[in-house]
């Protein structure tokens, strides 16, 4: 037998194979891209957030406080926050020069605070106790943040919090409920540190009701809250740029009024964005989100001012002057509709849907673009009369609805395609 005719044979019908299969495969491939079948989604309902990000300065009500002994330490007799009369003791201001001693009082002030809270809670419900474990680990984590970035401050003011929540959760598992013993301990070391302060010079007393706060930082008397009621824009950027007046001699400030401000700079696009008397989500550091009443808005040659206020007052909430805040701008609702699934037909923005079996092209009309999607407003509202002369112009084109079964990939597409 010929071992090299069977050789060539086999050849031959392998080669043959060969070409009739790739021939079979890009034939294959020609007919899926023009009648392959389509990928569909129902059409959802979604709501998106437009926001805008600037800086807010802070405005409060505030009446500085003033020692005229010219002593080296000051220290406050009420709490942090605690509300005083007008005529009350709120500081006393000694010879001796010690920071320290007067940091470690406050500190022994915030925790007999904090012992006391905890102690005429009662207890604490069961609903609450996977919160609370949720809330320790969540103050916990910031803490280890703020210690990793170097920031010891907060570590140290989130401390307090974090006491709170272990405090609450022993209550819940049975533990301590009475800190008599330990308020009294820190009472008497609180007792001995302040005489260790020398004389008394000067006993600091409130100008007005309202709340005491120990420190200050010179805008007490220039980022004045009652000037924003009829303050121009041009007056008010100039007080935002305005430096801090010296706080020399202060023994703290009383803040006269719970409504404070936030004045926030924007392009004059927002002009038509906000009217007074509105309400504004305002997003601060640490996912804290108020809702703030729209005051006033300014409008100048440099973009307008959005003056904000609120009388409520979060708990830890920093009033430092300047603040980084998201501001909501737009709530869109309606469709959401993947970018790739648009198209423009005979003038006409829409998307296909699968009708059964049928490709029907529908109209949308899009009101936000985000990275992936648009969001779609719902079908517009319309009389009989108008309902009918639109669907005479438009031949049957009509809106996308909710539920409708969006084509999201597919390709040879045109109204009236039948597919499977």
């Amino acid at each position: 037998m010929d071992t090299e005719y069977l050789k060539k044979v086999g050849l031959y019908i392998l080669t043959v194979l060969l070409s009739v299969g790739t021939l079979f495969y890009l034939g294959y491939h020609v007919w899926r891209s023009v009648t392959r079948e389509v990928e569909t989604a129902p059409v959802t309902e979604i709501t998106a957030e437009d926001t805008a990000t600037c800086d807010a300065y802070i405005f409060r009500s505030e009446a500085p406080l003033y020692q005229t002994a010219g002593g080296q330490s000051i220290l406050p007799t009420v709490r942090e926050g605690e509300k005083v009369q007008k005529g009350d003791e709120v500081a006393r201001v000694y010879s001796g020069n010690s920071p320290q001693t007067v940091a470690q009082i406050a500190d022994i002030d915030n925790r007999i605070s904090l012992l006391e809270s905890c102690g005429s809670g009662g207890t604490v419900s069961l609903k609450e106790s996977s919160k609370i474990e949720s809330d320790i680990y969540t103050v916990m984590s910031e803490i280890r943040e703020a210690s990793d970035k170097g920031d010891a401050a907060t570590a140290q003011g989130l401390r307090t919090s974090l006491l709170t929540l272990l405090n609450k959760r022993s209550l819940l598992t049975g533990g301590t409920v009475n800190f008599t013993s330990e308020i009294e301990e820190l009472k008497a070391k609180k007792q001995t540190l302040g005489n260790s302060l020398e004389a008394c010079l000067e006993t600091v007393r409130a100008t007005a009701g309202g709340y005491y706060y120990s420190d200050t930082d010179g805008y007490e008397t220039v980022f004045k809250a009652s000037e924003l009621s009829d303050i121009s824009y041009e007056s008010l950027a100039q007080v935002l740029s305005s430096s801090p007046q010296s706080t020399e001699n202060c023994a703290g400030k009383t803040v006269t009024d719970s409504y404070w401000y936030a004045v926030c700079p924007l392009d004059r696009k927002y002009l038509e964005t906000y009217k007074a008397g509105d309400d504004c989500t305002v997003r601060f550091s640490g996912d804290l989100s108020l809702t703030m009443e729209v005051y006033r808005i300014l409008s100048g040659n440099g973009g307008i001012m959005l003056i904000l206020r609120t009388n409520y007052l979060p708990e830890g909430f920093s009033f430092a002057r300047m603040q980084k805040v998201q501001l909501v701008t737009d709530i869109c609702r309606g469709y959401k509709v993947p970018i790739t699934a648009v198209r423009v037909v005979n003038g006409d923005t829409g998307v296909y849907i699968l009708d059964g079996v049928t490709v029907r092209f529908c109209r949308i009309n899009t009101v936000l673009k985000k990275d992936t999607y648009y969001i779609a407003a719902p079908e517009p509202e319309q009389s009989d009369t108008e309902e009918t002369e639109e669907t005479e112009e438009t031949d049957s084109v009509r809106w996308l609805r909710f539920h409708d079964n969006l084509i999201t990939e597919g390709k040879g597409l045109y109204d009236g395609r039948v597919v499977g």
